[in-house]
């Protein structure tokens, strides 16, 4: 919580994570050479991003809960 009583948002961490989600999932198509649809590369970004966010939200509601 912050000093006014609203609640801190957790975008840095989230940004975090989900950058490396997507940084890697850019390397395996293109350092890999994978046989991937652009369409489906794409949803993969999106899905590892999302999946990235979902891990960062639930770290920092662990962290926040753990100091209260």
């Amino acid at each position: 919580m912050s000093a006014d009583g609203q609640p801190q948002r957790p975008v840095p961490l989230i940004l975090l994570i989900g950058s490396v989600f997507v940084t890697v999932t850019v390397v395996e198509v293109l350092v890999g050479n994978l046989d991937r649809h652009w369409l489906v590369s794409g949803l993969f970004l999106i899905g590892e991003f999302v999946a990235g966010v979902v891990i960062a939200v639930a770290v920092w509601t662990f962290v926040m809960t753990r100091r209260s």
